[in-house]
């Protein structure tokens, strides 16, 4: 009898499930613990914007312990999104200098290869982390509206200085596509609620 080692079968893709992977970071030790900090923030930052999800990062992270090589090429992301049934993953670095944090990151898609479908770029104090973090996220859901019809959206998340908000306004414009028009009000009247310049 041979027995041979089978994987388990992978799930199919999903485009609108992202997995986030750690990002690189340039700095000092004390900014070490952003590389896996970014991956839980970011992950809550795009989870719900629209119909996107995110994998979840405890289970990325612990998944990734056990690897022995961080993963920091397009290639490498995408079979490990794959892994995860995520169509969409995101990488990105830190690099401190100058008492400053300059943040990057970009998107991909699994059925594009390695070129990003999003690319956003931030720079401000640490103390500003959480501001920076919402700031990076608007840019990555604003470049990844490229239908014709999600041109509101785009200058939506250009636009807002609320993460929130923009997530209610993407859940509203999902809601509204779906016919679903009384919710997708509820998620437009949040929206400005939230954000007075909706």
């Amino acid at each position: 009898w041979w027995w041979t080692r089978r994987e388990s079968p992978r799930p199919p893709t999903a485009p609108e499930l992202v997995a986030v992977f750690p990002f690189t970071v340039e700095g000092g030790p004390e900014l070490q613990y952003l590389g896996t900090g970014l991956v839980d923030l970011l992950s809550t930052n795009l989870e719900g914007a629209g119909e996107i999800r995110s994998v979840d990062p405890r289970a990325l992270l612990g998944w990734l312990a056990q690897s022995e090589a961080p993963i920091q090429a397009p290639a490498e992301a995408r079979e490990a999104a794959a892994r995860f049934g995520a169509g969409r993953y995101l990488l990105g670095s830190v690099v401190e200098s100058g008492g400053q944090l300059h943040l990057r990151a970009a998107m991909y898609d699994h059925n594009r290869g390695d070129q990003p479908v999003a690319q956003a770029a931030v720079q401000g104090e640490a103390a500003d982390l959480f501001s920076l973090v919402d700031q990076l996220t608007a840019q990555l859901l604003a470049q990844s509206q490229q239908a014709p019809r999600e041109r509101l959206a785009r200058v939506a998340a250009a636009t807002t200085g609320s993460i929130e908000a923009l997530k209610s306004y993407l859940a509203g414009e999902r809601e509204l596509a779906a016919g679903r028009y009384v919710s997708a009000q509820e998620a437009f009247r949040g929206a400005v609620a939230l954000d007075p310049a909706f």
